[in-house]
C-alpha cells in the first residue's frame, strides 16, 4: 500500500506542470512561451565564441620579396689560337719582385695571368712568326711572276718565249705529276689512318694548284703558239688575282701570331706559356671576363609573374660586404623550370671600381609598392579552405559570415585584399578556424595597431 501510494503521488506531481502548461496554452497566455525563449536565449549567449575583431583599412602596401643568386661577368670571353705554332711571347707585365732566399738573388717580372686587368688590345701573347713570314716572302714573289707572265703576254711571244714556255710547262707538269703522286700516297695514308684529315686537305689543295698551274702553262704556250685572245688574257688575269689573294691571307695569318684582348677585361686563366705549341685544335688559351658590369642571376617564384619588369630597380646583397648596391632588372627569362617553379631574373650592378668578383653570392631584394591606398586585413584572419583565402566578416548582429576574397601584397602583418571586403567592415582577427558561417559570436574590438 505504501509503494502505490508512493507511485501515485510520484505520478501526481509529474503530471501537474504538464497540466498547468496546456491550461495555459488553451488558454492564450503567452507566458510559457516567454519562459522558453528567454531559456533558449540564456542557451545560445552561453555557447558564443568571444573573439577579437579588426575593421576593414585603408593602407599603403610597401612589400619586398628577398632571393638568393650568383653574381655572374657580364660577358666570358674565351680567346683560341686561330694558327698554329709555337709560343713565342707572353708579355711581362705581370707582378716584379726582387727577393733574396738562402743567400740566392732573384729578380723576375711574371707574365700575364689570372686577375691581370688588360684593355682592348692589349697583347695577351705571340706566335712565332718565322714561317708565316715566309710564307709570305714565296706568296709576293709568286704574284711577280704572275704580273710579270701577264705583261709578257700582253706584249705577244718570241720563239725563243715560246720554247722558255715550253720548259716551264714542262717543269710545271713534272711538279703536278709529282703532287698527284703524294695525293696518291696521302689516300693511302689517310686510309689507314697514319696521317690526318687536314693534312689530306693540304695534299688534295696542292695538286689542285699543280693542276691549275700546269693548265696556265699550256695555255700561255698555246697563246705563244697562236696568238693571244681576250679568254687567254682573263685566264692570266685570274692568276694574277688568285696570287695577290694568296698574298693577302698570308698576311692575315701573320696577324694572327698576335693574340690581344677583344675587350676591356680581367684575366682569369691562361693555359699556355712560352714554348707551348698552339692551333686552332688546342681549345682555349685564354678566359677573359668583361666585369664591369656584373649581373645577379636568381630565381623568382611563379606568383611574382607580372610584379617585377625590365628596368624595375632593385636592392642587391653581397656576401662579405655591408650595406646593398643599387640594381636594375636587365633580363627576364620566359620560361619557368617545370621542378623549382620559378623563373630566371638578371639583375645588372655597377662594378667599374672593381669591387666585386663574378661568382660571388648574392641576394636580390625586389621592392613592390602601390601607388594608391589598398583595402588591408590582418594576416591572422585569413583562413584557406581547399587553398582559396576566406576570412570571417561581423555584421551589427554579432554574426559570423564567411567571404572568399582574393589577396595581393603583404607587409608585415597586414595583407592587401583586392576584392571580398569592403573598408569599415570588421573581420575576425582570431580562432577564425574555430567559427563557423552563421555562428552568433561575442565582439572584442581591437585596432591595427594592436
Amino acid at each position: 500500500m505504501k509503494q502505490l501510494a508512493h507511485l501515485l503521488l510520484n505520478g501526481v506531481v509529474s503530471i501537474i506542470p504538464s497540466c498547468l502548461l496546456l491550461l495555459n496554452s488553451g488558454c492564450g497566455n503567452t507566458r510559457a512561451t516567454e519562459v522558453i525563449n528567454v531559456a533558449a536565449d540564456q542557451n545560445a549567449r552561453s555557447t558564443e565564441t568571444v573573439v577579437s575583431v579588426q575593421p576593414v583599412e585603408s593602407r599603403v602596401i610597401r612589400s619586398s620579396h628577398e632571393f638568393t643568386g650568383n653574381l655572374l661577368p657580364r660577358r666570358r670571353i674565351q680567346v683560341s689560337a686561330q694558327v698554329s705554332g709555337v709560343v713565342a711571347e707572353i708579355p711581362q707585365v705581370g707582378t716584379s719582385f726582387d727577393v733574396e732566399v738562402n743567400g740566392q738573388h732573384y729578380v723576375d717580372r711574371l707574365g700575364i695571368g689570372p686577375g691581370h686587368v688588360v684593355k682592348k688590345g692589349d697583347v695577351l701573347l705571340r706566335i712565332d712568326p718565322t714561317d708565316f713570314q715566309l710564307e709570305i716572302a714565296v706568296a709576293e714573289a709568286k704574284l711577280r711572276k704572275a704580273e710579270a707572265d701577264l705583261k709578257q703576254l700582253k706584249a705577244w711571244r718570241r720563239p725563243e718565249e715560246v720554247r722558255q714556255l715550253q720548259a716551264s710547262r714542262d717543269e710545271v707538269l713534272a711538279r703536278q705529276k709529282n703532287a698527284m703522286d703524294q695525293l696518291q700516297r696521302s689516300k693511302d695514308l689517310l686510309s689507314r689512318k697514319a696521317i690526318s684529315e687536314s693534312e689530306y686537305s693540304t695534299r688534295v689543295s696542292d695538286a689542285a694548284t699543280s693542276q691549275a698551274a700546269l693548265d696556265s702553262q699550256e695555255a700561255m704556250l698555246a697563246l705563244a703558239e697562236a696568238g693571244p685572245t681576250i679568254e687567254e688574257l682573263a685566264v692570266q688575269q685570274a692568276l694574277v688575282n688568285q696570287a695577290a689573294a694568296e698574298l693577302e691571307q698570308k698576311k692575315r695569318q701573320l696577324e694572327k701570331t698576335v693574340i690581344t684582348a677583344p675587350a676591356d677585361s680581367v684575366v682569369t686563366q691562361i693555359s699556355v706559356e712560352e714554348g707551348d705549341h698552339i692551333g686552332p685544335s688546342f681549345g682555349v688559351i685564354v678566359e677573359l671576363l668583361d666585369v664591369r658590369f656584373l649581373i645577379a642571376e636568381t630565381g623568382v617564384p611563379e606568383t611574382m609573374l607580372g610584379r617585377v619588369n625590365i628596368k624595375d630597380l632593385a636592392d642587391v646583397k653581397l656576401a662579405g660586404t655591408d650595406g646593398v648596391v643599387a640594381g636594375m632588372v636587365v633580363a627576364i627569362n620566359g620560361k619557368i623550370d617545370p621542378e623549382s617553379r620559378t623563373f630566371r631574373v638578371r639583375v645588372a650592378i655597377d662594378n667599374a671600381a672593381g669591387l666585386f668578383k663574378a661568382g660571388q653570392f648574392a641576394s636580390v631584394v625586389f621592392k613592390s609598392g602601390l601607388d594608391e591606398a589598398s583595402t588591408c586585413v590582418p594576416e591572422n584572419s585569413l583562413i584557406f579552405i581547399e587553398g582559396q583565402p576566406h576570412v570571417f566578416v561581423v555584421d551589427e548582429g554579432s554574426i559570423a559570415h564567411l567571404r572568399s576574397v582574393t589577396i595581393g601584397e603583404s607587409e608585415g602583418s597586414l595583407i592587401q585584399v583586392t576584392s571580398g571586403v569592403s573598408i569599415g567592415e570588421r573581420v575576425i582577427a582570431d580562432d577564425a578556424a574555430l567559427i563557423s558561417d552563421g555562428m552568433p559570436i561575442r565582439v572584442q574590438l581591437m585596432t591595427s595597431e594592436n
